[in-house]
C-alpha cells in the first residue's frame, strides 16, 4: 500500500491508492466530510437533477456545494429553488467564470468587499449588486467542504446543537456545523455588501456621487453614497 499525490483540487489525505496484482483501486475517504454535512430534512436527489458542463448563476441559485466525481475531480451540486444541477466544474471555477462575464474578476470583487469590511475574514462574494446576489461561506472558500450560500435565500438561521439549522426560502432545511452567531454575522455582512453596492449603483445612475458615511453593526464606518 502506498500513498500517491492527489489531483490539484483534491486533498491528498482523501486519496489512497491500493495496488493489487491486476488493478489500482481508488478509495475516497469522505466520512469526515459527510459527517459535517449531516442534515435534517436535507435536499434529496430526485428526478429533477440536471447534469451540465457549465452553469449560470441566477436569482434561483440558493447554494453551491462541492462534490467529487468517481475519478476524484472536484465538481459542484447547485441547489436552486425548484431543481438541482450537477455541474462538472468546481464552485470556485463557476464563480470566477460567472464574475468574468460581468466584466470584473473574483479578485476585484474581494478587494471591493475588503474596502467595505476592513479587517473581516471569510468574506462574502458579491455576484450581482443590481440583483442583490451575494454568497457567504460556511468556512474558507478554498476548502472542499465549504458551502456557498445565497444570503437572500436564507429565510431563517436557528441554533441546533453545536451548529445551525438553515431554512431556505423554498422551505428546505440544511444542518451546518457552524455556530449560529457566526452564520448570522456572515449573512448580515453579505446583506450589507449587496445593499451598499446596489445603493451606490443607483446613486451613480441618478448623478448623486457625494460620499457619506454610515455605521455598520460592527461599529465601523463605511463609505456609501447619498441616494
Amino acid at each position: 500500500m502506498e500513498l500517491r499525490s492527489a489531483p490539484p483540487e483534491f486533498p491528498s489525505r482523501f486519496l489512497l491508492l491500493r495496488r493489487t496484482s491486476s488493478k489500482i483501486e481508488v478509495e475516497f475517504f469522505l466520512k469526515e466530510r459527510a459527517e459535517k454535512l449531516k442534515s435534517k430534512n436535507l435536499f434529496k436527489k430526485g428526478d429533477r437533477m440536471i447534469i451540465a458542463d457549465d452553469y449560470s448563476i441566477n436569482l434561483s441559485t440558493m447554494l453551491l456545494k462541492s462534490t467529487f466525481s468517481e475519478y476524484g475531480e472536484l465538481h459542484t451540486i447547485v441547489y436552486e429553488l425548484n431543481q438541482e444541477v450537477y455541474v462538472k466544474k468546481s464552485p470556485m471555477t463557476i464563480l470566477e467564470e460567472n464574475i468574468l462575464q460581468l466584466g470584473t474578476t473574483y479578485e476585484g470583487i474581494i478587494q471591493a468587499t475588503k474596502y467595505l469590511l476592513p479587517g473581516q475574514k471569510m468574506l462574502c462574494v458579491l455576484f450581482s449588486a443590481l440583483d442583490r446576489i451575494c454568497f457567504f461561506n460556511t468556512t474558507s472558500i478554498l476548502r472542499h467542504d465549504n458551502l456557498l450560500l445565497a444570503y437572500s435565500h436564507i429565510a431563517k438561521i436557528a441554533p441546533s446543537g453545536k451548529g445551525s439549522l438553515l431554512t431556505f426560502t423554498n422551505g428546505k432545511q440544511l444542518y451546518v456545523p457552524v455556530f449560529h452567531r457566526i452564520l448570522v454575522n456572515r449573512r448580515s455582512h453579505a446583506s450589507y455588501v449587496a445593499d451598499t453596492f446596489a445603493n451606490n449603483y443607483r446613486a451613480i445612475q441618478n448623478g448623486q456621487i457625494n460620499p457619506i458615511f454610515m455605521e455598520n453593526n460592527d461599529g465601523n464606518d463605511y463609505g456609501d453614497f447619498i441616494q
